[in-house]
């Protein structure tokens, strides 16, 4: 793991000029690496930098076509910490066009709408289509946030009912399950999976918070 990686998500580097190098860096020779959406909102003052990272990141889309998905993820997520959300969404539109049957690009696109409330028919969709391509715990976990997001607590139920059947200790799984158990008024299930989801992961409502969603 490089230098500079570690150094950002652990918030190391003050400069404003230094981290955005740190990043361009990471993108030129390492843009497999996630980048933490932290990282991006803390240059998100400067237009000049947006230009700079959205370059950066075409460039390196159109250079890894075996990283489509996760470059087109974290670019979408980029794209979106500077205001530019529209454009995150055209970036997933047109590689879907280009990979119809990407299971792992389907589901992040489906992702990436569900965790930020938006376009959740078009969610579904891709989610639907995720699944159908291959059925991973993963992408049930997907369906089952556009379910939470719609206020469809029994479908939200089903899909993580799957997504643990496959993915046991999938904390996300659980603590939206808990989340949809609440609703539908099944106290003592949603306290046994909040519950085990928080003794998972001690964060997960912090998480959900930020989706727009809490027990």
């Amino acid at each position: 793991m490089p230098a500079y990686f570690l150094q950002l998500s652990h918030n190391l580097i003050s400069d404003q000029k230094t981290r955005l190098s740190a990043v361009l860096w990471i993108i030129d020779h390492e843009p497999n690496q996630p980048i933490p959406s932290k990282v991006f909102k803390s240059l998100a003052q400067d237009p000049l930098a947006y230009q700079q990272l959205s370059s950066a990141y075409d460039k390196a889309i159109a250079a890894h076509p075996e990283w489509t998905a996760s470059l087109i993820s974290v670019a979408a997520d980029m794209d979106s910490s500077f205001g530019h959300g529209d454009r995150g969404m055209a970036r997933f539109a047109q590689a879907i066009e280009a990979h119809p049957k990407d299971a792992i690009l389907r589901n992040n696109a489906c992702w990436a709408r569900a965790t930020k409330n938006i376009e959740l028919d078009k969610a579904m969709i891709d989610c639907d289509a995720a699944i159908s391509l291959q059925p991973e715990g993963g992408f049930f976990d997907s369906r089952g946030l556009v379910h939470l997001q719609r206020g469809e607590w029994a479908a939200a139920i089903s899909d993580y009912d799957a997504a643990l059947a496959k993915m046991p200790q999938l904390n996300t799984s659980r603590f939206g399950r808990g989340i949809a158990e609440t609703h539908l008024g099944k106290a003592d299930e949603a306290k046994s999976d909040l519950a085990a989801a928080r003794l998972a992961n001690s964060k997960i409502d912090e998480t959900f918070v930020g989706y727009g969603l809490k027990p």
